[in-house]
């Protein structure tokens, strides 16, 4: 291994995760993840904050699946340092706090 846990955390510590917050008609909210394309939404920032980290987990863990094809994908190459990081998360919770909402425009 190349790294331990730490040192890679301390590596990719400058790869943040933001998120466009909207507030749709039914009084919703849709976040809109800037830097993977992902998009959630829930009754509060809360719920779709929670649901936003579970579709990045659950793409983090497709992505490194199939990691050979995925990371030469020309499109999706700048998604390598994310996904990295994402897997190094404990735990989804973790995940939640690291990302940041800014107010999107409608």
């Amino acid at each position: 291994m190349i790294a331990n846990v730490e040192h890679m955390k301390y590596v990719l510590k400058d790869y943040v995760f933001t998120a466009k917050n909207f507030t749709e008609e039914d009084k919703s909210i849709s976040l809109s993840l800037n830097e993977l394309d992902i998009v959630a939404n829930g009754k509060t920032e809360e719920t779709a904050k929670k649901e936003l980290a579970q579709n990045i987990m659950e793409y983090a863990e497709e992505f490194y699946q199939d990691f050979s094809y995925w990371s030469k994908a020309p499109n999706r190459k700048n998604h390598v340092p994310y996904i990295l990081k994402v897997l190094l998360y404990k735990n989804l919770e973790e995940l939640i706090s690291d990302i940041q909402c800014q107010p999107g425009k409608n």
